[in-house]
């Protein structure tokens, strides 16, 4: 809490205020400081009352004088002496208006008592009484009056709680003492009641109205227009210190009231009490405008809207009112500050994807589709929808996830964002990564039973690509697995796809399906070609008798059965599958198979240890040594010439 220790410049009182806000020299304003407090106040009423107070203008009359004659909305007040005339008897005295039509509410209204005497005797009752076309203040006399006798003293008229007079300005008024029926003998007429000044009304509002916690703003106390002229102003307020603390007051920059009389703020409690008036530069004024500048600190309690956290009311006996240039005070009508929002938690995004990396669709050249998110917004205050960033691999931007979800080849960024109406934000970043490649999900048969498991090495064409990639196989009566994810190249479709297992297998094609967003195809193995030439001839033969005998790899060349041994079950996939070749989309491989083969060619080449295939010896590997060995000879290795000494041996 800050407190302002006052001097005798800056007292907190409500006369002082009054004097001080009179736009006269110093030294007046300290003189006024010095008046008794029950003459000052004295002052003050009278001021007041005057204020509220109609003007009057009457008819003469030598005998009996009315004066300060006063009707406002919800009194009726004027001081009579002198001596009745000469009337006819009568017990009231009537207050009226010649015009036609209401003006009061409701009838019998409870009113105050009067002063006013007659004589020897008193005033019995003031009532006021309405009608449909007439309202009338009838003062009921407690005795019949004589010619002569003295008239003093002062009716007061208050009306009920809730009642009021009205469309006072355009009218006149008569007093007239007359019997129960007619309006009798006129007293005085052209009584004229002058509406009293319309008095402003005090207001606040905020610089924001949409805050974070934390954050500082201004609340503006002002006025609007007045046909009284106002000097100075005091206030007395109230705000939620558990939502808002008040760091600073002053006169706002140019107001009608420079000169800071008086400061209290109590952060602890929520309540200020202040006064400002005219300084020595300054008159009174009666227009609108900003008078004084609040200004507040949020804190962490959170509101997301809220009217009242700054209200006008009574701190320490203190009420806001204005002082005005006769030096009375009014009470103007008030509003206090409307809703604003205080708001220090940030949006959550909802249901943000993680980065997304995938191959090419299948079919598609352009890229591939990834489903949208539906990326959402919870917000404590706000109803919010998320903004999107798109940035394609060209450069190019969006606002929105595409329309048929397909993203094109290379880096798409993907920002969503979000800001509520008090300046809180959240974000998120991520990529869909479409690579330049399509899936493909191979099964591969063989043409017969794998005794053991084993894994094969394929190689898969896919137009300009080849590649050899690893396959689990096994079963029975036909060997067979499957390879997931091979990459191909981008491509509309596939007419064509080939797998060959390079040590033991003749090409074969097929054509791609699609299934989901990759191609699938089926391949079928035919065994017996161990040179990868694509062929099963007469060197294959040769190949699988140079590799015979036992423990061998499962997935060694020529063991197409893949067993420990190479023997007379791979000998099978040979003589099944000779003379065959691959199949190359529909074609053959463009080679011929080869029925014979000679030896010395084979030493030529480098494959001199085929020799062992030459059953009968005759130089040549061809049907006969096929035939021998299917009738049982054994096939014996040649013996080698011991080279001379100093002379090296050469191999083929």
């Amino acid at each position: 809490m800050g407190v302002v220790s006052f001097t005798t410049r800056r007292v907190f009182a409500t006369a002082n205020l009054l004097a001080k806000s009179i736009p006269v020299p110093m030294t007046r304003h300290i003189a006024a400081f010095q008046t008794s407090s029950a003459t000052l106040l004295s002052t003050i009423a009278a001021a007041a009352a005057a204020f509220a107070a109609g003007a009057i203008t009457t008819t003469a009359r030598a005998d009996l004088t009315l004066s300060n004659f006063s009707i406002t909305s919800s009194t009726l007040s004027f001081d009579l002496s002198g001596t009745m005339p000469s009337i006819t008897t009568s017990s009231q005295l009537r207050i009226t208006s010649p015009q036609t039509g209401a003006w009061g509410s409701d009838s019998w209204f409870l009113t105050n008592q009067s002063a006013m005497t007659i004589g020897t005797g008193a005033v019995g009752r003031v009532d006021v009484q309405s009608g449909a076309n007439f309202t009338q203040v009838v003062i009921f006399l407690s005795q019949d009056y004589t010619t002569g006798a003295a008239v003093s003293g002062r009716v007061e008229v208050a009306i009920g709680a809730g009642k009021s007079f009205f469309d006072l300005g355009s009218r006149t008024f008569r007093m007239s003492a007359t019997p129960s029926s007619g309006f009798g003998t006129t007293l005085f007429d052209g009584l004229t009641a002058v509406p009293p000044p319309t008095l402003s009304t005090l207001s606040i509002a905020a610089s924001d109205t949409t805050l974070q916690t934390g954050q500082t703003f201004t609340a503006t106390v002002s006025a609007t227009s007045s046909t009284a002229t106002r000097t100075g102003v005091q206030l007395a307020l109230n705000f939620d210190a558990t939502k808002l603390r008040l760091d600073a007051v002053a006169p706002s920059a140019g107001g009608a009231f420079a000169a800071e009389i008086a400061e209290e703020i109590d952060n602890a409690n929520g309540t200020l009490r202040y006064a400002a008036g005219v300084d020595e530069t300054q008159n009174g004024t009666t227009g609108a405008g900003a008078l004084v500048d609040l200004t507040f600190t949020t804190l962490t309690s959170e509101t997301c809207a809220s009217a009242g956290l700054v209200s006008f009311g009574t701190v320490s006996g203190t009420t806001s009112k204005f002082t005005l240039s006769d030096a009375s005070t009014v009470v103007p009508s008030t509003t206090g500050l409307g809703s604003i929002r205080i708001d220090g938690t940030a949006p959550v995004l909802i249901s943000i994807p993680a980065s997304v990396s995938v191959a090419t669709d299948a079919g598609s050249t352009f890229g591939a589709y990834v489903a949208n998110p539906g990326v959402t917004v919870t917000d404590n205050c706000d109803t919010l929808a998320p903004t999107l960033l798109v940035t394609y691999p060209d450069g190019s931007t969006a606002s929105a996830w595409p329309a048929d979800g397909m993203f094109p080849i290379g880096t798409t960024a993907l920002e969503w964002s979000v800001t509520d109406a008090s300046g809180n934000s959240a974000s998120a970043v991520r990529s869909v990564v479409v690579a330049n490649h399509q899936l493909l999900d191979a099964t591969v048969a063989f043409d017969g039973p794998f005794v053991t498991a084993s894994s094969r090495s394929v190689r898969i064409s896919a137009g300009a690509s080849t590649q050899v990639v690893s396959l689990a196989a096994s079963g029975s009566p036909l060997a067979a697995g499957s390879i997931g994810s091979i990459q191909v190249p981008v491509a509309a479709g596939y007419a064509c796809l080939a797998a060959k297992d390079p040590s033991h297998s003749l090409t074969d094609s097929t054509s791609a399906t699609i299934s989901g967003v990759r191609y699938a195809a089926t391949f079928a193995l035919k065994q017996g070609d161990s040179n990868d030439d694509d062929m099963v001839d007469i060197a294959d033969f040769g190949i699988f008798v140079a590799a015979r005998g036992a423990g061998k790899a499962l997935d060694a060349t020529s063991n197409f059965n893949s067993d420990t041994a190479i023997g007379n079950g791979d000998f099978a996939y040979i003589s099944i599958n000779f003379f065959r070749v691959g199949d190359a989309c529909g074609a053959f491989s463009g080679g011929q198979p080869l029925a014979r083969i000679r030896v010395k060619d084979l030493r030529r080449t480098g494959r001199g240890d085929l020799e062992i295939a030459d059953i009968n010896r005759d130089g040549w590997i061809d049907s006969t040594d096929v035939s021998l060995f299917m009738q049982g000879i054994e096939p014996r290795r040649p013996s080698q010439p011991t080279p001379a000494a100093g002379i090296p041996e050469i191999g083929f």
